[in-house]
């Protein structure tokens, strides 16, 4: 139906800055958005952020995709929906729901990009984004160059 829409492109802007969404499940009738994501390791492990051990919503920052994917779609459809994901884990086979039931902390995601699309708007235009330095995709064209002091890098473990 019209309501139910599954691996949809959009597009929409934010602070004059175009960004560009595929949506795995939308259902507008019963104002929900879901995106299906796998992971290598159990759903409740902790993960290594940079900055100390947080869960896989926290450590990919999907609280922060899911804003904006909600914005995008109120702007397109002007509904607002609940952003949930569908996580499975390949290691132990296990799948959950998760819900975003925050929506003061969804807002506040917004609000805390749009000091920062500047940074958004150059990486988009091909500068080059910063390194942190510590996760796998940052690690893996990793050139030895520089010493991090353990002083600071140990300091949240």
């Amino acid at each position: 139906s019209e309501s139910s829409k599954y691996h949809e492109i959009i597009t929409f802007e934010l602070e004059g800055v175009m960004f560009r969404a595929e949506i795995d499940c939308l259902n507008l009738n019963k104002e929900t958005e879901i995106d299906v994501k796998t992971v290598g390791y159990c759903l409740f492990d902790k993960q290594w952020n940079g900055e100390r051990k947080v869960n896989f919503i926290e450590a990919h920052n999907y609280t922060r995709q899911r804003a904006l994917y909600q914005l995008g779609i109120k702007e397109k459809y002007d509904v607002l929906v609940t952003p949930r994901i569908y996580a499975g884990s390949k290691k132990t086979r296990s799948c959950r729901m998760f819900k975003f039931d925050d929506q003061v902390r969804l807002d506040d995601e917004i609000e805390n990009i749009k000091p920062v699309i500047g940074r958004f708007q150059e990486v988009l235009g091909g500068a080059e984004p910063h390194k942190c330095e510590v996760c796998p995709h940052c690690v893996e064209d990793e050139v030895i160059d520089f010493e991090i002091l353990t002083s600071s890098f140990c300091a949240n473990y």
